[in-house]
C-alpha cells in the first residue's frame, strides 16, 4: 500500500490556513510614526481587514499595563488577533506576516525575490532610517540636538547615504531593488522618507532619483497619501518653525 507523505499538506491543513490568514486582526500605532505608516499604508493598499487603534506614544501609553499584556516589548506599531491571541511587534515583521499570509503579490513568491525584499526592508531599518533618524529626530525635538559639528556630519551622511541608495537600488523607472512594480520593501522605505520632508536642510540634498521614486511610488499606491497625511502635516508644522 503507497504510504502518505507525513509532510505533504492534506486539504484539510490547507483550509486551516485559509482561515488562519482571513483573521481580522487590529494594529497600534501612531499617526505620526514612519514606522507605522508603512505598516498601515501596506494594509490599506491590499485591503486587508484590519481595524486601527492609536497608541499615544507621546505620551507613553505603550508601557501601560494593559498594552503591555499585548505587546511585551512595547512595540509601535504592533499587531494583534483577539483569536488565539497572536501578536506581533516590529513593523517589517507585521508587513511580512501581511504578505506572507494573504499571498500578496508584493511579498513574492519567488525565494530569490523574496530574499531581495527582506534584504530591502532590512536595510531600511537598519540602516537607511538611522541615517535618517540621524538629522530628523533632533530636527522634530525628539532626542537632544548635538554639538554643530555632529549635526552636520550626520547631514552629511543622510545625503551619502540617500545617493548610495538611489544609485544601487533606484533604477530609472523602477522600484527599490530595481522591481518592475511595488513590494513590500517600497512601502516601508517611503513611509522613512517623509521624515526627510521634515528637514529643511536636506532639501537640496535629496538625489533626483529618489524623487523621481517617491513621485512613482505615490501614483502606484494612492492610498498611501491618507494614511501618512497626519505625519505630513507634522512635517510641515516643523518646517514653519
Amino acid at each position: 500500500r503507497k504510504s502518505r507523505n507525513l509532510f505533504q499538506p492534506t486539504q484539510v491543513s490547507r483550509r486551516r490556513k485559509f482561515i488562519q490568514t482571513k483573521m481580522p486582526g487590529t494594529i497600534y500605532h501612531h499617526p505620526c510614526s514612519a514606522n507605522s505608516v508603512g505598516t498601515r499604508a501596506y494594509a490599506a493598499h491590499h485591503k486587508l481587514d484590519v481595524k486601527e487603534v492609536v497608541c499615544d506614544i507621546l505620551k507613553g501609553e505603550q508601557f501601560k499595563p494593559e498594552y503591555l499584556e499585548k505587546f511585551p516589548w512595547h512595540c509601535v506599531p504592533s499587531y494583534f488577533e483577539e483569536k488565539g491571541k497572536f501578536s506581533l511587534g516590529e513593523s517589517n515583521a507585521i508587513v511580512r506576516y501581511f504578505g506572507e499570509a494573504h499571498e500578496l503579490d508584493t511579498y513574492p513568491k519567488d525565494l530569490k525575490k523574496r530574499a531581495k525584499v527582506n534584504e530591502l526592508m532590512d536595510y531600511r531599518q537598519c540602516r537607511f532610517y538611522l541615517k535618517i533618524g540621524a538629522v530628523a529626530y533632533p530636527t522634530f525635538g525628539w532626542k537632544p540636538k548635538p554639538a554643530k559639528e555632529a549635526f552636520d556630519a550626520a547631514v552629511e551622511e543622510c545625503a551619502k547615504e540617500m545617493e548610495e541608495f538611489a544609485k544601487i537600488e533606484l533604477s530609472e523607472g523602477k522600484f527599490a531593488g530595481n522591481f518592475e512594480s511595488l513590494t513590500a520593501a517600497d512601502f516601508v522605505i517611503r513611509s522613512a522618507l517623509i521624515f526627510v520632508r521634515g528637514c529643511k536642510v536636506l532639501d537640496d540634498k535629496i538625489p533626483k532619483a529618489i524623487q523621481d521614486y517617491i513621485a512613482r511610488f505615490d501614483a502606484a499606491a494612492p492610498t498611501f497619501k491618507g494614511v501618512s497625511e497626519a505625519v505630513y502635516g507634522y512635517m510641515e508644522h516643523v518646517r514653519s518653525q
